[in-house]
């Protein structure tokens, strides 16, 4: 429900900047954004010094779980040095906002059946992700377009 809140904000803060922009128009055309580039910030805090193990678990966990099955890895990763945030995570949305529409996505589901095999069960796969949970003081997410300067 909160993704949901998020999108809509989203979408009407746009459509305000859209209908600002055509206002000097006479004319007001529908128009739909060409091939939009939708991405998802993931901001994360750690307790403190809990980096080094929150970026292991990454490394060795999640992105090789990833990685094993084809799945897709962040676009970017910022480590952060001033600010709120330890790291900023940059994932790609390549189906766009139709991604939120997942409770249990397939890519979940092949990602979890990767971290079994690589932590050799499903109680080690929990205790990887239970872990990493716990490194965490707080966490924030936006959505973010690619507007794409000309």
């Amino acid at each position: 429900m909160r993704n949901l809140s998020i999108t809509f904000a989203i979408i009407f803060s746009f459509l305000c900047f859209s209908l600002h922009a055509q206002e000097e128009s006479e004319e007001m055309k529908p128009t739909k954004l060409d091939n939009p580039e939708w991405y998802y910030v993931s901001k994360i805090k750690f307790k403190s010094g809990h980096y080094n193990r929150a970026k292991e678990i990454l490394n060795d966990f999640y992105f090789k779980a990833s990685k094993a099955y084809g799945g897709q890895l962040p676009k970017m990763i910022l480590r952060s040095f001033t600010g709120s945030y330890d790291m900023m995570i940059v994932w790609e949305m390549k189906e766009g906002l139709t991604e939120f529409e997942w409770e249990t996505s397939p890519d979940d589901i092949a990602f979890y059946t990767e971290l079994i095999k690589l932590t050799g069960s499903k109680e080690e796969a929990d205790k990887i992700i239970k872990e990493f949970q716990e490194l965490i003081d707080t966490s924030d997410g936006q959505l973010a377009l690619n507007f794409k300067l000309e």
